[in-house]
């Protein structure tokens, strides 16, 4: 299955893509919100999606209401990653659409296991 990441910072995009691969993932990788606003408007666009919340040209919640708003029945499940700690944060998230919320530091294991969780319900979606 294919994983967006969508991350501005080099490093961090790197190490979630390759440690992502090792997990048999396949990735696609975005350096900004614009970039990353492209590729799920595309008819073939990852159903599961690690989006940072502060990016250039577009953050995360733009990106995630613009998806939101598609008329796709079959839309991507998406992981907000941020270092955004407040509870108000959290609620923002969730009710700009992401499925799921990460904080960074991330824990590998909690990655993983939400990404899996992320691919089942994906998965069950297109069945």
């Amino acid at each position: 299955m294919q994983v967006l990441v969508a991350e501005d910072e080099k490093f961090s995009r790197t190490i979630l893509a390759s440690m992502i691969e090792r997990w048999g993932y396949e990735t696609i990788v975005a350096e900004n919100g614009q970039q990353a606003w492209d590729i799920l408007q595309k008819e073939d666009a990852p159903k599961l999606v690690l989006l940072d919340w502060y990016m250039p040209e577009m953050n995360g919640l733009e990106v995630i209401q613009n998806v939101r708003s598609m008329s796709d029945s079959k839309l991507p499940y998406i992981i907000l990653l941020t270092s955004n700690a407040e509870k108000k944060d959290v609620v923002e998230g969730i009710s700009a659409g992401a499925n799921d919320y990460i904080l960074k530091p991330y824990d590998r294991d909690e990655l993983r296991d939400r990404l899996e969780r992320g691919r089942q319900i994906v998965d069950l979606q297109l069945a």
